[in-house]
Parts: C-alpha cells; sequence; structure tokens
C-alpha cells in the first residue's frame, strides 16, 4: 500500500479550470475532494476532480454564477491509499 496526499491553496479560479499538471502517474484512477470555499448562499462548497492524467480540475457545487474568481479561494488536503 501507498499512502499520498495532495494539499491546494489557490484565489482567482473559475469554474471548471484546470489548477495545475501533477504527474500523470500519480494517481491510478480518478479522484474528487472536497476543499474550502468562501461560504454563499447560491452554492453550497467546492470541490477537485482529478483524472489519471493528472489534470487537477475546479468546480463549484451548486450555481456557479455566484461564484467572483476575483475574490474567492480554495484551500483543501486530500489523502488516499492505492
Amino acid at each position: 500500500m501507498t499512502t499520498k496526499t495532495i494539499r491546494l491553496n489557490s484565489r482567482k479560479l473559475a469554474q471548471g479550470q484546470i489548477i495545475a499538471k501533477l504527474p500523470s502517474n500519480l494517481f491510478q484512477y480518478g479522484h474528487s475532494f472536497p476543499v474550502r470555499v468562501p461560504t454563499s448562499i447560491v452554492y453550497s462548497g467546492g470541490y477537485i476532480t482529478i483524472r489519471p492524467d493528472g489534470e487537477p480540475r475546479f468546480y463549484i457545487n451548486g450555481d456557479s454564477s455566484g461564484w467572483n474568481s476575483a475574490t474567492g479561494y480554495i484551500y483543501g488536503e486530500y489523502l488516499w491509499v492505492e
């Protein structure tokens, strides 16, 4: 078994934006995990989806029209075992 961890902190993100380029061998399968975002009444949080090719994308959970990419931020850590 191998334990892996990723930590992401960023600002000025748009819905569906690729936020980094990670090694393609870091993920055997696709992963999604929640991240901390500013609170809102129109969306209920944010999450990251990472495919095995190493491209993490940021998404808002809910109405993304309320997301302010100029002042929004994400913060999160994800740990998994392969």
